[in-house]
């Protein structure tokens, strides 16, 4: 396994979450996404 693989994978996964961000319908979908995960951050439940 040479050692660019990782990064690689990584790199798929992270285009993978942008397409599925993409796919969100609409942008009420995205700003409650994007409020869960500013809260999981902010470390609030």
């Amino acid at each position: 396994m040479d050692p660019g693989a990782g990064e690689k994978d990584r790199a798929t996964r992270k285009k993978k979450r942008m397409k599925a961000w993409k796919k969100l319908k609409n942008k009420k979908e995205q700003d409650e996404q994007r409020e869960a995960r500013y809260k999981d951050w902010r470390g609030e439940k």
